[in-house]
């Protein structure tokens, strides 16, 4: 969740105490009220700006939040702006104070500038700024990375404030997409240049220096070809404190460089990455929960992947996101399914459904909710033990007085629940 704070609301007579007595889906609209009030409190003393990147990778608990502050920024001095790919959707188009801005493709003017900025060491020649804008079509990544290679491959020569094309245009072989212009970068780099890239692209776009240290074979060199990386702007340095982080100049990039290693050994470098966080972070494991799923979940590790989907999703919970939840479990129960089958097996498969199930209450039954139920009766029926019947009863009784709306159903359920732990 992108915000966390205390509640405390004096008008309202409204306490911490009172707070913690609440409901979860109550908790979640008391702090999603508060740091409305917090936002809409500070716009009246001076206006207020809010950006939000690369919404299209956005958490589900985020978005809903922003929904919510939507609704309020009519008459508030707040301009909100939201950054995010095409493919994108979003609910808030049919606002009245929603204006769009598609960004195009550039000028030429503004294409011109940009080939220049790349060059540096001088003004483009004629001849090569056409070969580049015509190949790049106004697209601004394709353009770096176009511009980029024919300095590396040697078809550009600079001097004297002039960077010409010493070689024929028509035998210039650029591939035609970005990813295949990034990936005949990559080609040409020294080995040790490139294994860095491809360990680095495995942690995230994103990535720690420690983390990258731990996990490589090359320690003693490794800040020498991260300074070569950031000379080729393949990366650049995010921030030096608390932790040295880098990040990949694109999305692009970083999904290149990752794809560009064998499935077996990416496997290998995300179980090294969940045990490097373990190792570093042993008493601050909670706040890693979600990036120790991701990696073991995808190695060969899976008691370790199954073990922080399922904290991932209990940590979901206490933020009050049932849809993030819901999702951690899902993908709890498929790692269960690639391990062995044993009783115990099917007794955390059926915990594992418990928790979903109710994660799915929380969220007033999505997709799914009635399947995973059954999955639970029929685990429970297959134990036979009176708990387990009682769970799975209770469920249906919620489902049919809740969901469905079939009030005489839903007590008779719960009632036969109540039965079994008499």
């Amino acid at each position: 969740m992108i915000i966390s704070g205390r509640a405390n609301w004096k008008n309202g007579h409204f306490s911490f105490r009172h707070y913690l007595k609440l409901e979860p889906m109550q908790k979640r609209e008391k702090a999603f009220e508060a740091i409305r009030d917090l936002l809409v409190r500070e716009s009246q003393i001076k206006p207020i700006i809010l950006i939000v990147e690369d919404l299209h990778w956005i958490d589900k608990t985020s978005e809903e939040f922003l929904g919510y502050l939507i609704e309020w920024l009519a008459n508030s001095r707040i301009l909100m702006i939201l950054l995010y790919r095409p493919e994108y959707t979003h609910p808030w188009g049919s606002k009245s104070y929603y204006i769009r801005i598609g960004l195009d493709q550039l000028t030429t003017i503004s294409s011109t500038e940009l080939i220049q900025a790349v060059l540096k060491e001088g003004e483009p020649a004629p001849e090569l700024r056409e070969l580049i804008l015509n190949r790049a079509t106004g697209n601004p990544l394709f353009m770096e990375e176009f511009t980029h290679t024919l300095l590396e491959n040697g078809s550009i020569l600079c001097r004297d404030q002039k960077c010409e094309l010493i070689k024929n245009a028509s035998e210039i072989q650029v591939p035609d997409t970005i990813q295949g212009i990034i990936a005949a970068r990559m080609d040409r780099l020294e080995d040790n240049l490139k294994r860095t890239m491809q360990v680095a692209s495995v942690i995230g776009r994103d990535f720690a220096f420690r983390i990258l240290e731990i996990i490589s074979d090359m320690r003693k060199e490794l800040k020498f070809y991260l300074l070569n990386l950031q000379g080729l702007e393949f990366i650049y340095e995010k921030k030096l404190f608390p932790e040295l982080e880098y990040v990949f100049k694109h999305a692009l990039t970083q999904e290149v460089a990752y794809n560009s290693l064998l499935q077996k050994r990416r496997k290998e470098i995300h179980e090294k990455i969940g045990g490097a966080i373990e190792a570093l972070w042993p008493h601050r494991l909670e706040e890693f929960y979600e990036m120790l799923a991701y990696h073991y979940s995808r190695s060969e590790n899976f008691r370790k992947a199954y073990q922080y989907l399922k904290l991932s999703g209990v940590k979901a919970m206490k933020k009050h996101s049932g849809l993030e939840a819901v999702g951690f479990y899902k993908e709890a129960i498929e790692v269960l399914g690639k391990m062995p089958e044993t009783d115990d097996h099917k007794n955390e498969e059926f915990g594992i459904r418990l928790s979903m199930a109710y994660a799915m209450v929380y969220i007033h039954w999505p997709k799914g909710s009635l399947e995973n139920i059954r999955a639970c009766e029929q685990l429970a029926k297959e134990f036979g033990d009176d708990k387990s019947l009682a769970n799975y009863l209770s469920l249906y009784g919620l489902y049919h007085g809740w969901k469905k709306g079939d009030l005489r159903r839903g007590i008779k359920y719960s009632a036969d629940a109540f039965r079994k732990v008499e």
